[in-house]
């Protein structure tokens, strides 16, 4: 589900620039990785570290109709 500057799904795919991104009411939506980016799961982590299927956070901006930037994405625990 997406509120502003928050977004919360599932990942479908990534690379190194953009994470696909399964919304809680099933939607996709593309998030827009970058440098800037950071990684957290209990510690500082990195893009490497995740994977498809996993649940995450996103806290960012809009930067158009169909894409997210994120500032900082939140792994969550698995269910």
């Amino acid at each position: 589900m997406g509120t502003g500057n928050f977004q919360r799904g599932e990942i479908v795919s990534y690379d190194e620039k953009t994470i696909t991104l399964k919304l809680e009411n099933g939607n996709q939506r593309i998030i827009s990785v970058d440098e800037k980016t950071q990684f957290l799961r209990g510690e500082p982590i990195s893009l490497e570290n995740i994977k498809s299927g996993q649940k995450i956070m996103i806290w960012g901006k809009e930067i158009s109709s169909d894409i997210f930037g994120a500032n900082l994405i939140l792994l969550l625990p698995s269910e």
